[in-house]
């Protein structure tokens, strides 16, 4: 097909007219792509801002107790070896998972629940009825900077033997138990698992108070460490009645508590529990979806190297709850998008159906002239 150049058909000035006289349409489409395109490409960014925003709120209006992981691990040999195997394999998971989160943690080591003998009821001859005061020590990470000393002074770092040679260690308990129970500084309390077993003596040496119940350190636990409460239910009456005892609990220091331990009652079963304390600072701009991964990977690996064990922290059901709230905050932006992309097809859709009928204009027209 011959086309005349000369005419005043040349193709670019064919072009030229043709944008000219339809500049508006041209326009419209145009800035309905540019709209559309950008609302679609500023979605996942909105939306991943959304969820940085909702963390940081919620973990701003909680309290620093809430969002500290609590682990505890029952039925854990107490002797030294088993106790100092994991100390470490608790360290290398905090720092393997939570090293940019953690500004620490404090670990409370407590021997299984044992008869104890007072001044005010001591313990019966050895092979007689299982019967008497129950009770416990423990030991904590950091215990003696929290608390001060009323009477006496803090236990010291050795096994002892008194003068028949019979291994005992030191401890310091509350007011209360002091006085509860008869044991003054310079007493000894007596513990054993059964009449049947050798006896553990306890000297006691001093009477302690937390410096501040509130403080972190204590997780809201510091009467339940200090002057803890037993529910039982007596057998002999309504199931439905609860009756409150009072246990004897001493705080030692843990490396005699281990020695101690393992030398009078091998194979003792205790129970570890470990407050992990995260910054919340630390938890600003970062990905709930990356974080709730984080703790999951975390529950497995202290679930696979501390069997039966319990792992509770603030962060997981705030965490769910940002899960269902992102999912109907969701909706509305979904909705969007969709209605941008029908936009984009529309506009898309209009230009090629434009494009086309133009096309086929100019060909009939470029054909009439030969």
């Amino acid at each position: 097909m011959n086309i005349n150049l000369s005419s005043g058909f040349e193709t670019m000035k064919l072009i030229k007219n043709r944008i000219l006289s339809h500049s508006y349409l041209y326009l419209s489409i145009f800035v309905g792509f540019f709209i559309a395109s950008t609302v679609v490409a500023i979605a996942p960014t909105y939306n991943h801002s959304l969820k940085l925003i909702s963390l940081n709120k919620s973990v701003e209006q909680t309290s620093d107790d809430f969002i500290d992981i609590a682990l505890t691990v029952p039925n854990i040999p107490v002797n030294s070896a088993d106790i100092q195997s994991s100390r470490v394999m608790l360290d290398q998971l905090i720092e393997s998972y939570l090293s940019e989160f953690s500004s620490g943690h404090t670990r409370i080591l407590k021997s299984p629940n044992l008869l104890v003998g007072t001044p005010k009821d001591p313990l019966a001859e050895f092979g007689t009825k299982d019967e008497g005061p129950i009770g416990w020590v423990q030991s904590m990470d950091g215990f003696e900077s929290m608390v001060r000393v009323i009477e006496g002074r803090f236990p010291s770092d050795q096994v002892l033997l008194d003068d028949e040679d019979r291994q005992y260690i030191e401890g310091v308990l509350s007011p209360f138990q002091s006085e509860f129970f008869g044991l003054e500084v310079g007493s000894m309390a007596t513990f054993s698992p059964s009449m049947n077993f050798d006896r553990l003596g306890v000297l006691i040496v001093g009477i302690v108070e937390p410096n501040d119940k509130k403080d972190r350190f204590w997780h809201f636990s510091a009467d339940g460490l200090l002057e803890p409460r037993v529910f039982e239910t007596p057998p002999e009456i309504d199931p439905d009645y609860i009756e409150l005892s009072q246990p004897v609990s001493i705080f030692v220091n843990k490396n005699p508590f281990a020695e101690a331990f393992e030398s009078i009652f091998p194979g003792s079963l205790g129970k570890s529990t470990s407050f992990i304390y995260l910054e919340k600072n630390s938890l600003r701009n970062v990905d709930p979806d990356s974080l709730d991964k984080l703790l999951k990977d975390l529950q497995v690996e202290i679930s696979e190297s501390f069997p039966s064990s319990g792992f509770l922290t603030g962060l997981k059901p705030i965490l769910s709850s940002l899960a269902v709230k992102r999912f109907f905050t969701s909706i509305p932006m979904v909705l969007l998008i969709s209605m941008m992309v029908m936009t984009v097809l529309f506009y898309l859709g209009m230009l090629v159906s434009f494009l086309s009928s133009a096309r086929e204009e100019d060909f009939f027209r470029l054909s009439s002239r030969g």
